[in-house]
């Protein structure tokens, strides 16, 4: 179906009558100019029809427009498959068409790559198969100054960068996570800049508190971000809170701290 077949569709009207506004607007004409001069060549739509025309036609070039760059990049990387293609193909919405871009989109050289470079994912995935481990001497076995992990604090943070990112890929998680924050939109918002940038186009704004929050106390609720690794698990516990344990761990080891925003 192409285009003007579809918009004919969703407005109920004649393809022909989509196949003259479309021609009318590309050639420059307003959409008022069409309404009130041009009603015998568009068959009598009028003006509502007509934006409505205007602002689909927008639309669905600009997804063809993608639809096609999506198609050529994963083309010239080797991995189109028949499947795949069909599924491109078949996507009505550009986010339905970028989630199954995702896998194949070119990167550049994130943070967490760096620290997989420097052989920090088995550190990553160590703290995470097993929350009980104590970060700080887990990380001490990967600090490797020929790497460019200097310390315990590197170490650590690479962990965190290669987590973060695995945890904005996995969509089943940021649908998780994004329904767990919807009730609580007003909670105070606490998070390393860092992990802003990595999860903002998957979960938008990061609203999650490292520490303990409570209702009485004299600074409107708000404790500083605790450094006792036991103090923020439970706080994060208490609040029930999605968001994986592993990183306020790493915080509270790392004393990398967070900022409110």
């Amino acid at each position: 179906m192409n285009i003007n077949q579809r918009i004919a569709q969703e407005l109920a009207v004649q393809e022909a009558q989509v196949a003259a506004a479309v021609g009318l607007l590309d050639e420059g004409a307003t959409v008022p100019f069409i309404a009130r001069y041009r009603k015998e060549a568009t068959g009598g739509l009028d003006d509502t029809q007509l934006r409505n025309l205007e602002e689909r036609l927008h639309t669905l070039r600009e997804l063809e427009e993608r639809r096609a760059v999506v198609l050529n990049s994963i083309r010239e990387q080797g991995k189109l498959t028949p499947e795949l293609e069909t599924a491109l193909l078949a996507a009505e919405t550009r986010t339905a068409l970028e989630d199954l871009y995702l896998p194949y989109k070119p990167r550049r050289r994130t943070k967490a790559q760096i620290a997989r470079e420097a052989g920090l994912e088995p550190l990553a995935h160590a703290l995470l198969n097993d929350p009980t481990r104590v970060p700080e001497t887990v990380a001490a076995g990967y600090v490797d100054a020929d790497k460019g992990v200097a310390d315990v604090a590197a170490a650590l943070d690479g962990a965190r960068q290669i987590l973060m990112e695995e945890f904005a890929e996995t969509a089943e998680l940021v649908g998780q996570f994004g329904s767990s924050l919807q009730p609580h939109g007003d909670l105070l918002i606490c998070a390393h800049t860092d992990m802003l940038d990595v999860l903002g186009d998957g979960v938008g704004r990061l609203r999650a508190e490292i520490g303990d929050k409570g209702d009485d106390d004299d600074n409107g609720g708000h404790q500083e971000p605790s450094t006792d690794t036991a103090a923020t698990s439970a706080g994060y516990s208490s609040r029930k809170h999605t968001f994986p344990l592993l990183i306020a761990r790493i915080y509270a080891a790392s004393r990398s701290g967070c900022r409110t925003i």
